[in-house]
């Protein structure tokens, strides 16, 4: 009985299977929660089928059994994810459809508020849309889609010159619609030439990877771009070029302006991962021309993730001006300058300078600000670059003519004030230590050499004495690290004795003199130069007249050498001889060299007188006096 029940319920449960297969085939859908069903049927069905083969004696049947269970399992299965699939394709198709269809209902309606019968759009002298009507033949450098309102710019150069009979010119302008975008590809330039020089007018988005140039030639007025409400700018680079060339006219104090970016209507200015450059330069000529970079008047400014770099250079100068003032009701519209990740340089030089403006700058704690009057080159508080004017509502407007403002500091723009310096590595004797400062305005380090210590030598050590002839050395040890010195010590030189004559020196040959050092025996010998000749009285060899000189003779009275000396010739005064005396004694007797060895008189030694010389003859009679008188002294005396 119980098998015919087990029978019977097998049957059902196959009846089942069969039936829900068959209806998700047919109706081509098939639920998770379904499958989960059928999963669990199958479950039950394993479940019996098992039971009842293990009541069941014959192995074969049971195999059998499991043979087919198992086929009808996989091609349940199989059923099941084709289903699935199918109903996937279908749903993915729909949507597509459904897509496509909004796409196309999207494109129309835009196409249809870009674009009316008076669009238009010029660039330089092309006409890019006019009376709503895209020109089909423009220059490879232009393109226009009408989808998403954006004109791209590849590579263009255009230039525009102001004609007599306009009243300006201008590089782009439109009327369109919807937002307007410009997409810039490449390096672009569009020059504008006349009295009165325009770039862009009109609401737009700048964008793109490349860059645009506005070169604006004019007289005594002009903007680079100049919007309504929204102005914005983001991930190219803008770069506005002013030269003007106008002269005052006396008349008054406004001549003229010049706006790189401006608005007058309560406008939204957004710079964001880009890069704006305005320079702009007035003729000193024109000193009452309005010389303005960035000017959105009644309303805010917000730079992120942005670099602007403005220089205004003579007229009525200012960099940036945000927000504006109402006398009448003493407010303020706009003035909010918001400031995220980015940096502001701007010079203004002029007669007049305002440079910066506003009413309140966000981010202003996160900010850095470098000012000068020549430049910005020293890191200042807020306080110190902007004032407020209490008259009108507490305006901040900078004080220098060079302002930066950066979320970074500009290390090489910083005046370091270095503090005391820590010391990072101490110097040796034998190693440089290291001391690094710290700049209290800028947090820059820098680090500095400590040169070496001094060594702290020893009395020292003799390792080598010095000799009379031979230097000798000292040893000095480094009581810290052991570093060891020699030093030399200088040979003594040698100790000589008084001395010893060895041989004395005469008036013809040196003497000689040897000493002997008292430490090591060294001799030398010196020389004791020659002695002077010592002479007699001299001799009168030959006697001086008035036609000739005489002759004087001096022996050595040691080695018997002569010399000879010269005797003046005599003189005559008055026509009378006068004769020098004689500085010979007549009673000198003449050297034995001179007589042969035997003493004469002077009487003797004198020449016979030569005729007609008086000189002798007195002389002789002065001889015989003096040898008469002798003669009776001799005889007085022999008498007595």
């Amino acid at each position: 009985m119980r098998k015919w029940k087990l029978g019977i319920t097998f049957i059902c449960v196959i009846s089942l299977m069969l039936g829900v297969t068959v209806y998700a085939t047919d109706e081509k859908e098939i639920t998770l929660e379904q499958v989960e069903i059928q999963d669990n049927v199958n479950e039950d069905e394993k479940s019996i089928v098992s039971e009842e083969e293990k009541n069941n004696s014959d192995k074969e049947k049971e195999e059998k059994n499991q043979a087919e269970n198992g086929q009808e399992e996989e091609e349940s299965q199989n059923s099941k994810v084709d289903n699935k699939e199918n109903r996937q394709d279908e749903t993915k198709e729909e949507t597509n459809i459904d897509e496509e269809n909004k796409s196309t209902e999207e494109k129309e309606l835009k196409q249809g508020k870009a674009l009316s019968a008076s669009s238009y759009l010029s660039i330089g002298t092309i006409d890019v849309i006019k009376d709503g009507v895209v020109n089909k033949d423009l220059p490879d450098s232009l393109s226009y889609d009408v989808d998403t309102n954006t004109l791209t710019l590849n590579n263009y150069k255009g230039m525009v010159t102001q004609k007599d009979e306009d009243t300006y010119v201008s590089g782009l302008s439109f009327s369109l619609e919807e937002d307007f975008k410009i997409n810039l590809v490449g390096e672009n330039v569009i020059t504008v030439k006349g009295e009165d020089a325009r770039g862009i007018w009109g609401d737009l988005t700048l964008e793109g990877t490349g860059s645009l140039t506005l070169n604006l030639l004019g007289k005594d007025s002009g903007y680079g771009i100049e919007f309504q409400k929204k102005l914005k700018i983001k991930s190219c680079t803008l770069n506005i070029i002013g030269q003007w060339d106008g002269e005052d006219d006396n008349a008054g104090f406004y001549n003229g302006s010049f706006y790189g970016i401006n608005s007058w209507y309560e406008p939204e200015v957004i710079i964001e991962n880009a890069n704006v450059n305005i320079q702009s330069v007035v003729n000193k000529s024109n000193s009452k021309m309005y010389n303005v970079g960035l000017d959105t008047q009644d309303g805010n400014l917000t730079v992120k993730n942005s670099t602007i770099n403005i220089n205004m250079k003579g007229g009525i100068a200012f960099s940036i001006g945000v927000g504006h003032y109402n006398y009448d009701d003493e407010s303020v519209d706009g003035g909010k300058f918001t400031l995220e990740n980015s940096t502001i340089r701007c010079s203004t030089v002029s007669g007049l300078t305002n440079n910066i403006y506003f009413y309140n700058l966000n981010d202003m704690g996160k900010s850095y600000f470098y000012a000068g009057n020549e430049s910005a080159d020293t890191l200042r508080s807020f306080d110190e670059v902007f004032e407020k004017k209490e008259s009108m509502a507490n305006q901040y407007r900078g004080k220098y003519n060079h302002i930066i403002i950066s979320p970074e500091l500009i290390k090489e723009l910083c005046k370091h004030q270095w503090d005391e310096g820590a010391v990072i590595k101490e110097a040796t004797c034998v190693a440089e230590g290291m001391k690094a400062y710290t700049c209290k305005l800028c947090k820059e380090t820098k680090s500095e050499t400590i040169p070496k210590l001094i060594h702290k030598f020893d009395g020292g050590q003799v390792t080598k004495t010095a000799t009379c002839t031979e230097a000798g050395a000292r040893e000095y040890t480094c009581t810290v690290c052991g570093e060891i010195k020699v030093e030399e010590i200088a040979a003594m030189g040698h100790k000589f004795d008084e001395g010893q004559v060895t041989k004395e020196s005469s008036c013809t040959e040196a003497g000689e003199k040897k000493y002997s050092c008292t430490v090591c025996g060294e001799l030398k010998v010196e020389e004791i130069p020659m002695i002077d000749h010592v002479f007699d009285a001299g001799k009168i060899v030959k006697e001086a007249t008035v036609s000739e000189e005489g002759e004087k003779v001096f022996i050595c009275t040691i080695c018997g050498v002569s010399k000879t000396e010269k005797i003046p010739k005599l003189t005559a005064g008055n026509n009378k001889l006068e004769q020098k005396p004689s500085t010979v004694n007549p009673s000198d007797t003449v050297n034995n060299n001179l007589t042969g060895g035997k003493n004469v008189s002077a009487a003797s030694a004198v020449k016979s007188p030569q005729t007609g010389d008086e000189s002798y003859i007195l002389i002789l009679a002065m001889m015989m006096i003096v040898s008469s008188g002798a003669i009776i002294k001799i005889s007085y005396q022999k008498g007595k």
